[in-house]
């Protein structure tokens, strides 16, 4: 779905540190929040079927920031979900 001229103005870039490490690698710029969306959709976020079918449906229905919003706070919360690893508070005795 291609951005209006007024989509693109009225885009305001997210301030976090995941997603600006993201849309570096994909060298997405800021002030082309097309291409963020499109990372995202196709490479930046792992979604479920029901989940490409939610964000299809608020692009839709509230437009293309909109989509690009929930695209964001997707990618935001499957990282923060990450389970962290652990470590043990004392070293292996076999060392």
């Amino acid at each position: 779905m291609s951005w209006t001229a007024a989509e693109v103005a009225a885009y305001k870039p997210r301030k976090d540190a995941f997603l600006e490490s993201l849309y570096e690698i994909a060298g997405a710029a800021s002030t082309d929040p097309e291409s963020r969306a499109n990372y995202l959709r196709k490479s930046g976020v792992t979604l479920t079927k029901a989940e490409r079918i939610l964000v299809r449906r608020e692009a839709t229905k509230a437009g293309n920031n909109a989509e690009l919003a929930l695209l964001e706070d997707l990618a935001i919360a499957a990282h923060e979900a990450q389970p962290l690893r652990k470590v043990s508070p004392t070293p292996p005795k076999n060392i």
